[in-house]
């Protein structure tokens, strides 16, 4: 019987069903695969229930494709479209002079509306009301209207209202710019879209958020970068501040703005983007919410940490006139119940009881025999050990040593035979021998720890500290 191209069999004969992701509706826009056991040996019954999961993976990709616009891509075109209003307002202004009295009323009307509420907004802008607004926004941008959620509908015109509050708010500064006249200012300045503002004659570049932050990733990687977790990290909180701020230049954020993102992040949600609760939702929908749990202290201060170093390095590059992240973190008391006791000498010799002659069958795998010995006798770390591969396992001069690798942080080291506890050399002596029986079945970059069957990598790049069983 031939398989259908959505059925694989594994060594132990059983079926599982695979089936492919398009990297347009991955989180991380990846190509993937969900694949799952269907717990039978028969082809026949393999083949009806794959004919069944076809098409719940049909119906599920379609209806994810007509919803797969996502709310950073819909506040990106709102972006582009009143950045280029902006533009085509400012060439005007150079080309025939500052505008009249009549529109510039109908500016500051346009600034004033655009703190009422959408309807009665969408119905001054366009007048369809919002259907109206959201199809001619749609039309002009190349966006299929008719895909759009109801959700997703709001996002946008919340996004238009906000956007047409900073194009009259951008535009009538720059008129009343052209009214002032400073003769200290550099030759050239004081033409068309050029004169400087109060930032820029303090010595301030005039760049987007976005920008700055991508220079301050570039500085970074360029200076020896860090480890992918503390990246990531990173980038989730300087998305994070550009979600709570509008993306407003660093140059322009105040101390209360800083105090708006404490705030936040004090009802900010843990596990955001996991939770199906709050995953994909806008921020001002997740906030505070009942029976989702926050954010711990020790979290929200890693998230003010990161954006007070981005701060602290706009300022020492010109970006930014201070820095008002600084000093901003919580105070974190460990609670005496989050301490952890040591193990007790009978614990550890319980332990090591179980791991070397395992009478009770528990130890199932050689992670669990050998990584929870290399951590008990060298006092490793579990990132340490679950980045040892077979060749970090070597003899130096007739002496067993373990060349611990460097995860993210400090220098390679090595633990050797030399000057240590008979434990010790015991736990390392005895890992060598058996690498060495098994020698000509280990592959090259083979896991330590799972000789059989390896610990696969997480999504920070590094192998997962979780043994599989």
């Amino acid at each position: 019987m031939r398989l259908a191209a959505y059925l694989t069999r594994s060594r132990h004969g059983l079926f599982y069903f695979r089936w492919p992701i398009p990297a347009r509706l991955h989180p991380a826009r990846r190509r993937s695969h969900v694949r799952l056991s269907l717990r039978t040996r028969c082809p026949a019954t393999a083949q009806r229930l794959s004919r069944a999961l076809v098409l719940a993976g049909q119906s599920t990709i379609e209806a994810a494709s007509a919803q797969a616009m996502r709310y950073a891509e819909i506040r990106q075109h709102v972006l582009d479209h009143f950045r280029g209003m902006l533009g085509r307002f400012k060439d005007g202004v150079d080309d025939s002079g500052p505008i009249g009295p009549v529109r510039y009323a109908a500016l500051e009307t346009t600034q004033g509306l655009a703190d009422s509420d959408l309807d009665t907004w969408a119905g001054f802008i366009h007048p369809e009301g919002p259907d109206g607004l959201v199809q001619a926004f749609c039309a002009q941008r190349g966006i299929p209207a008719a895909d759009l959620s109801v959700q997703q509908q709001t996002w946008l015109l919340d996004a238009l209202r906000k956007g047409h509050h900073a194009f009259a708010k951008a535009a009538l500064g720059h008129v009343d710019a052209l009214d002032r006249f400073d003769l200290d200012m550099p030759p050239g300045s004081a033409a068309g879209g050029g004169i400087a503002d109060d930032d820029a004659a303090r010595g301030q570049t005039q760049l987007s958020y976005q920008e700055v932050v991508d220079q301050y990733f570039a500085e970074v990687a360029r200076s020896g970068g860090v480890a992918v977790k503390t990246d990531a990290d990173k980038r989730a909180a300087l998305n994070l501040l550009a979600e709570i701020t509008g993306d407003k230049p660093v140059a322009a954020i105040t101390k209360a703005d800083a105090q708006q993102v404490k705030q936040v992040l004090m009802q900010y949600p843990a596990n955001r983007q996991k939770n199906r609760i709050t995953r994909g939702k806008p921020l001002s929908e997740v906030l505070d919410l009942p029976g989702v749990p926050k954010i711990a202290a020790k979290t929200m201060n890693s998230y003010l940490s990161n954006m007070e170093t981005l701060m602290g390095w706009a300022v020492r590059n010109g970006h930014a006139d201070a820095n008002h992240f600084a000093g901003m973190q919580v105070k974190v008391q460990r609670a005496k119940a989050d301490q952890r006791d040591p193990f007790t000498d009978a614990q550890l010799a319980r332990l090591f009881e179980q791991l070397t002659e395992n009478p009770m069958n528990l130890v199932k795998t050689d992670a669990a025999k050998w990584g929870s010995l290399v951590g008990m006798f060298t006092g490793m770390r579990l990132n340490e050990i679950a980045q040892l591969e077979t060749a970090d396992i070597k003899q130096v001069d007739g002496v067993w040593i373990i060349d611990v690798p460097d995860v993210g942080e400090g220098n390679r080291k090595r633990l050797s035979l030399c000057g240590n506890s008979p434990h010790r050399d015991w736990c390392v002596l005895g890992l060598g021998v058996a690498l060495q029986k098994r020698g000509r079945h280990i592959k090259s970059g083979t896991s330590l720890c799972l000789l059989r069957s390896g610990l696969r990598p997480g999504s920070s790049g590094c192998r997962s500290r979780q043994p599989s069983a």
